[in-house]
């Protein structure tokens, strides 16, 4: 046979064995005798090697049967086993099949739904005694059962499985009765016990102020609601603030609110009662801005409630002078020129205010030099102060002092006598009339002139004498040996000893220095001096050597001296 033609033949029985064998599946084709020649997993079909597998109706090792399908749902599975519940595959009779052995799943293993009463508990379902006995431990609903399941089971004598206790049936599965701890129908309480002074009574009644029951939250419970005894219509004892007027009380509004029309001691609001009302508009009757629980008016609140002010007319008392608020007046006006400013001060000198009638001015500072004394008169000669062109000012109107009554110093030579300094003044400065150029009636003593610009009179005599005789011509004259006041006295006695020395009044005694004239604390020794050289010096002179300084001599010796008288 030719070969093309071998071909054609093989080729037809291929698609002949194909069609005939239900999934078939072929190796390369091999040609074969015995299944033995095809190997493992084939066996041979018309002379060709076939692959096996399940659904082609041989029944190979491992398969219990091969239908040649692979349909489950006829006698043999498509995995070629019989069916059994629990393979995972539904097959005739089962309701389903999740290949499990759970039997709180939506499947048990007896591959049937879960339904309460197979006696296997399922999802849902807390007990299963495969039984519908209501008076069991496990109900119809496959759960405990409790008062509200709608089953009347164990003591209960009644279930309507609501939460209704206005019906027939309680939350407690009973019959509604007073005394149950239920309220239910017409019961207004429920507490469950016998008590009649616990608020809820035997009748299932709240208790009521007034019932003669003493009673929860009473205090008191006289069985009538008389407000006028010791029991008022609150069963309480009466008390201010429980809103009911009684005893004493001038009012209860009810309230804590002390600064209202009631206080809080049930007193009507008053000024002076400590209290400040805070329930008015301000200008209405009562009105308080302040209240400092008295009547005194002198004080920073005043007896008609208002803030002390300085103009209300009342002289606040209760601060000391200078403190922020003192008043010292208070004239109720705003006049500044009377006896009371504007501040409720006294009007004083210096304050800057003129007081009608009383001063002339007032510039309002302490200075006595300017054009307002500090006595609030108009600055004038004579006023005491020494003002723009005066030397002097001694406040009085006497020419003959050391101030004259145009204010200047008085001199010699001004010609008005200065009362016991000058024993004449004549206006003019001739030294050669009856009047010295300094003032003194007649001359100077022979050998001996005048000192100019001194007080007292001062003569400088150039006579050469010793101590004693010198103090003698001094008092013979009228006068003593001169004192040294202060420097510039002694300035002016040196400058009229023309560098000579002179003789001074003063002289050692046993008790030390002294001066016989005028007393004076002044001392001008020169360089260790008082020396008392020798044990002999004891008299004291304006020394020429050392510029006028003091020196300590015998007081033998011969100088000249001045006087003064």
């Amino acid at each position: 046979m030719p070969a093309f033609a071998v071909h054609l033949l093989l080729a037809l029985a291929f698609v002949i064995t194909a069609s005939c064998v239900p999934s078939a599946e072929f190796y390369e084709v091999t040609r074969c005798e015995t299944d033995a020649s095809c190997g493992e997993g084939a066996s041979c079909r018309e002379g060709l090697c076939v692959a096996m597998k399940c659904g082609d109706g041989i029944l190979q090792p491992g398969e219990t049967c091969d239908d040649g399908n692979v349909a489950d749902g006829d006698g043999c599975t498509s995995i070629c086993t019989e069916p059994r519940c629990g393979d995972g595959l539904i097959a005739e009779g089962e309701f389903c099949d999740d290949g499990n052995t759970i039997d709180a799943d939506d499947c048990t293993t007896e591959c049937n739904a879960p339904r309460c009463g197979d006696g296997l508990v399922s999802a849902g379902e807390t007990c299963d005694d495969g039984n519908y006995d209501e008076d069991d431990d496990c109900t119809t609903l496959c759960a405990p059962p409790r008062c509200g399941d709608e089953i009347v089971s164990g003591e209960e004598a009644c279930d309507d499985g609501n939460d209704n206790e206005d019906d027939l049936c309680t939350t407690a599965c009973g019959p509604p009765r007073c005394g149950d701890g239920i309220v239910s129908n017409d019961e207004l309480c429920d507490d469950g016990n016998d008590d009649e002074d616990d608020g809820c009574s035997s009748l299932c009644r709240p208790g009521i102020c007034g019932d003669g029951i003493l009673q929860e939250g009473e205090s008191c419970d006289d069985g009538n609601l008389e407000d006028d005894d010791s029991c008022t219509s609150l069963c309480a004892p009466p008390s201010c603030g429980d809103g009911l007027v009684t005893g004493s009380e001038g009012c209860d509004d009810g309230n804590d609110q002390a600064d209202d029309a009631c206080t809080n001691a049930c007193q009507a609001a008053r000024c002076g009662d400590g209290v400040v009302r805070s329930d008015l508009d301000e200008g209405a009757p009562g009105f308080e801005l302040c209240d400092d629980n008295n009547t005194n008016a002198n004080d920073g609140c005043t007896d008609a409630c208002v803030p002390a002010v300085c103009g209300d007319g009342i002289t606040r008392t209760d601060l000391a002078a200078g403190a922020e608020g003192a008043e010292a007046c208070d004239d109720g006006n705003q006049e500044q020129g009377d006896a009371c400013l504007n501040n409720c001060a006294m009007a004083r000198c210096g304050d800057g205010v003129i007081h009608q009638g009383v001063e002339a001015c007032d510039d309002g500072n302490e200075n006595n030099l300017d054009q307002c004394t500090n006595r609030c008169e108009l600055a004038g000669c004579g006023d005491g102060f020494i003002q723009a062109g005066e030397v002097c000012d001694d406040g009085n109107r006497s020419d003959n002092d050391l101030c004259t009554n145009a204010c200047q110093v008085a001199r010699c030579g001004d010609g008005i006598l200065h009362t016991g300094v000058e024993q004449c003044d004549d206006g003019n400065q001739n030294n050669n009339d009856n009047c010295s150029n300094t003032c003194t009636s007649g001359a100077a003593p022979e050998g001996c002139y005048f000192v100019a610009n001194r007080t007292p009179v001062t003569i400088s005599c150039n006579r050469w004498v010793n101590w004693s005789d010198a103090r003698r011509a001094c008092r013979d004259w009228g006068g003593e040996l001169a004192s040294v006041m202060d420097q510039n006295d002694q300035n002016l006695l040196w400058a009229a000893a023309q560098r000579n020395d002179h003789w001074i009044g003063l002289k050692r005694h046993r008790g030390g220095w002294r001066w016989e004239s005028r007393a004076s604390n002044f001392s001008y020794w020169a360089d260790n001096q008082p020396d008392d050289w020798r044990n002999n010096e004891d008299c004291g002179e304006i020394w020429a050597r050392p510029n006028g300084r003091w020196n300590d001599v015998r007081c033998d010796e011969r100088n000249r001296y001045f006087c003064e008288r």
